[in-house]
Parts: C-alpha cells; structure tokens; sequence
C-alpha cells in the first residue's frame, strides 16, 4: 500500500515540484548569509550550528546548547563578574504558509507562524532563550559547567505554552520536541507523534550532562504555564517527571543519535481552564508516555543525508474523574506513532523531502492512518527557504486523502 501510494505521489508532484525547483535554482544569489540571534552572536553562518538547514543542530550545534549559549565570536563587555555580549542578540522568525486538502478550499496563513527571538550569552557558560509574540511564549536560563574531562554539566530552567518537556532540553532532531522537528509540515511535532501528541505547556527545571557521545537529562516539571493557563499553577512540589538519555557517536565521519525518552508521573492543580478540565477544581494530570528515536546525519554518495525515526506510545486513558491524561486522544487504547522522515541535498541549496508514517490514536475503531509525503526544501539563501510538500492519507482514522503545502519560511 506505502509503494503504490508513493508512486501516486511520485506521478502527481514530480514535475510540478521540477519546475520549482528549476526555477528556484535560476534566481538564487550566489552568496548566502544568515541573520539569526545566535548567528550574530557567533559571528558565524547558520550551517556553522545547523546541518543541512535550521533548527536541525549538528555536533557543534549541540556543543553550543549543552553549554548554555554562551559561545561567542563577538568582542565581550567585561567586568568584574560581568561577560556579555556588547549588543542584545535578535531574529524575527515568520512562516507564511498557502495549503489544500479535499476537506476545505484553500487556506491562506499569512502568517502562519511569527515570533521574535532574543537569545545569547548572559556570562561564561550561562545564556538563555525568548520566544515572544502577543506575550511571552517561552523561555529558558540555562547555568553549566564544562569539566576537564569534556563533560558538561547544567541546569535549565524554563517556561513554555506548547513545545512541551523536553523544551528543557533536547539535542536530537528527530521531532521529539517540535521545534527540533526535521523539517516543516502543516501538523504535528514528527510523524512519529500522529497518533498523540508529546507537546504541549511546561513548566520546570531540567538537571542535564553532555559530552560528544552522550546526553541525559532529568526534568521535574507541571503540565502548564503562565501563557497557556490552563491552572491555577498551585502545583507545589507535585510535579511530573520527564527522562531523556542519547548517545550520539560520530561513526566513520558521519553524526549519529540513538535515543529514548520517557514522561511519568501525576500533577495534582487547581483546573483554570473550562476547555480542558472542570473550573476551580482540583485535576490530576497524568503524564504518561515514551519513545525510542534515531537519526542518521552524514553523506551517501557525496551528498548530504539526514534520517529521523521516531516511535512514540502514550498511555491508557482510564476515564477517572477530576483526571486529564495528556498524552492520550480521549480514547481508552494506548496511542502510537511510527514515522520515518528523510532529506537528501541533491545540491546544497536544493534538498529532496520523504517521509512515511503510521499512527494510532487509541481509538476503539478508527484507529489507523498511513501517511506518505513528498517535497523539497530549496535555499534561497540560510534565512529564506521555501518549501513544497505533497501528502496522502489512507486508513480508517483519515479525514482526507491528501495534503498540498507550500511554505515561506524567513528569518532575519
């Protein structure tokens, strides 16, 4: 079923997604250069940090979260106790999206997503993270201490209204948390979270270690912010718990991640929001999920090639009163998600997109959904990118056969 539904896809996009492609390549400028906060604090392109394109974070990538965002290339203000950078670091970030299935006419988000980001060095091995739109969306201080022996350790403390614990910190990109997603699509964090959802809004502390091989992170956490108010936030110490454990060798010049993540436990708060839970009433909120992952960066045939699998399982959803299972549809079976996403640069500038999916949200008959896409990511430049990407749908739980997108997607 996946081969002759990729074959429909190969037949109905191919040459539409050729024209653009050829086009693309004819008006590109010859030099790119990026603008992002980090890249200015760095005074260093995005692919310095970024393998293939952003958010994906390569090894140095990595290097520069574990130790707080607090490397630089610019010139310090220094003092006693004092090392930050001379101008406050900046980007806006904007998507704007134009998208078809056979459920509505053509939808128009312009835009789809925008936000100012502000981020950088606070002092040697400290830094942090904002998200702003209408209010402040996310933040993270992350304090760490590099040892002789190469390892990294450090403690984040951060608040977000949907990307969810591992917002705390994460270094894969497989999807696990969505904005380390491999590349854009019109739904979900990664294929591998269609049948539940691992976002969502946290509040905590991750306690995490990293060196070149290997990274672990503990965080204590309560399923809400201030922006997302969904309670009253009067958790206390009842917090859930989120583990993360990676190891990530370099294997014959080429990066690799094996990993697996896991959410427990119950968070106990007075419910604020009538939507999700009964009003001024004390709800328990059940985090109760994990998944395994993988992804391969490196080269096949002196091009560039990126793989992410993601198999992701929520929990039961036992129907107990005053009780909100957040990794869970509604349903009483346990979700799944299965998703393999692929990227191959037939230039460097012009990149090939394909992923399949299978998902189960748990429901007692509408269960399955099989998806495959494909699409390009085509560089104007590090900071202007556009992309096409053509989906269908089939299985019980489909709502639509297919999904047409094209995406602009800058930052400056």
């Amino acid at each position: 079923m996946i081969r002759l539904q990729l074959d429909q896809v190969l037949n109905r996009t191919l040459p539409a997604l050729g024209a653009l492609v050829v086009f693309t390549v004819s008006i590109m400028p010859q030099e790119a250069s990026a603008v992002p906060a980090y890249s200015r604090q760095m005074n260093a392109e995005c692919s310095t940090c970024h393998f293939q394109h952003f958010p994906k974070l390569n090894t140095f990538g990595r290097q520069f979260v574990a130790t707080g965002f607090s490397q630089t290339g610019q010139q310090m203000l220094e003092g006693d106790s004092l090392s930050v950078p001379p101008t406050l670091n900046a980007s806006f970030f904007i998507k704007t999206r134009v998208w078809d299935d056979n459920t509505i006419r053509p939808k128009w988000d312009f835009p789809d997503e925008s936000a100012l980001l502000v981020g950088g060095r606070l002092t040697e091995g400290a830094g942090g993270f904002m998200e702003m739109a209408n209010d402040l969306l996310s933040y993270k201080i992350s304090y760490t201490r590099s040892l002789d022996n190469g390892l990294n350790l450090g403690m984040t403390g951060f608040a977000t209204d949907g990307l969810g614990a591992s917002f705390g910190f994460e270094l894969m990109n497989t999807g696990s948390i969505r904005n380390h997603r491999p590349f854009e699509r019109a739904s979900k964090a990664s294929q591998g979270q269609g049948g539940l959802d691992l976002s969502g809004a946290a509040t905590g502390v991750a306690l995490h270690a990293h060196n070149s091989d290997f990274y672990a992170a503990v965080t204590f956490y309560m399923p809400d912010s201030v922006v997302a108010g969904h309670t009253k936030r009067d958790t206390g110490g009842d917090l859930s718990t989120y583990a993360r454990l990676a190891w990530t060798p370099n294997l014959g010049g080429n990066d690799v991640g094996i990993g697996v993540g896991g959410y427990s436990g119950k968070t106990t708060a007075t419910c604020d929001d009538a939507d999700l839970c009964t009003a001024d009433v004390l709800t328990d909120f059940v985090t109760e999920a994990w998944y395994l992952d993988a992804q391969f960066q490196g080269e096949v045939g002196g091009k560039e090639l990126g793989a992410y699998l993601l198999y992701a399982q929520g929990g039961k959803d036992d129907g107990a009163a005053n009780t909100v299972y957040l990794h869970n549809a509604g349903y009483a079976d346990v979700p799944r998600g299965l998703g393999l996403d692929m990227e191959y640069s037939v230039t460097p500038k012009v990149h090939v997109l394909a992923s399949v999916s299978r998902h189960d949200n748990g429901h007692p008959t509408l269960k399955a959904m099989d998806r495959v896409g494909l699409g390009a990511y085509v560089k104007l430049a590090q900071n202007l990118t556009i992309q096409p990407m053509y989906e269908t749908f089939s299985g019980e739980q489909a709502s639509k056969d297919h999904r047409a997108t094209l995406l602009f997607e800058t930052a400056f």
